[in-house]
């Protein structure tokens, strides 16, 4: 089973369930608290041997049965202060659209984060560790998500 939650992937598998964040970031569930580069990559083996295909199929796959979305990242040097400033900007003033397309929800689980009508988003989180703030897309385009990302960044900078 497959769910996207936020800006995670979780994959189960039968009593085992692995939860995939940002790139390169998995942890997994129920087996060590951390994440582990070399046991997550024979964990990904082992998935393309049970299903005897090659991951490149795989994925058309997935693409077939739940759409096709594309995930980018944006790290702005904005100090925490600002970044705040943003993110409740976005909430109380929530833009009509961003890049043309029309915004549909607003959501405040990690930060700021638009929807728009084709289950894109674009969500802005202020890192908690360092004077970043995080621009993050997912859309059902390549060019969609940099046009979003774009946008962002134009929306963080007050342009």
């Amino acid at each position: 089973m497959v769910r996207q939650e936020d800006t995670r992937l979780r994959i189960e598998f039968g009593q085992r369930s692995q939860q995939y964040q940002e790139p390169a970031h998995i942890a997994l569930m129920h087996i060590i608290p951390e994440r582990d580069g070399i046991l997550n990559s024979l964990l990904f083996l082992e998935a393309i041997i049970s299903a005897g295909k090659p991951p490149s199929e795989m994925l058309r796959e997935l693409h077939r049965e739940f759409g096709e979305f594309h995930y980018g990242r944006k790290d702005l040097r904005v100090e925490p202060a600002v970044g705040l400033q943003l993110l409740d900007r976005l909430l109380t003033a929530t833009p009509d659209s961003v890049a043309g397309y029309e915004v549909t929800g607003v959501e405040t689980m990690d930060g700021t984060k638009l929807l728009f009508d084709d289950e894109s988003w674009l969500l802005f989180r202020q890192s908690g560790t360092e004077p970043v703030l995080r621009i993050y897309s997912e859309a059902t385009s390549i060019s969609k998500m940099n046009t979003l990302l774009a946008a962002g960044e134009e929306l963080a900078r007050g342009q």
